[in-house]
């Protein structure tokens, strides 16, 4: 994947309310080296359903956010792919 589509889908992370969080130390990185790239997965934490968004290449970083996050990021998706 190109860096510039990376940078859009990370901003469009950011608009939709997705906290991003950096992966400043090992422990974080090596955390964020573990997960699916620069997709969309779900967690579940005490019944309630989180997205993240991991991207250990460019911006060492892991989105996340709610359901309300990910409705709002998907909106996004659909007025700028249009």
């Amino acid at each position: 994947m190109e860096k510039g589509t990376v940078e859009s889908d990370e901003k469009m992370l950011s608009a939709a309310g997705f906290k991003m969080k950096p992966a400043d130390t090992p422990g974080k990185i090596a955390h964020v080296q573990s997960m699916q790239q620069r997709k969309i997965i779900t967690h579940e934490k005490n019944g309630i359903v989180y997205y993240a968004y991991a991207d250990a290449e460019f911006c060492k970083c892991l989105y996340m956010g709610t359901q309300k996050n990910y409705a709002e990021y998907l909106h996004c998706r659909t007025i700028f792919r249009s």
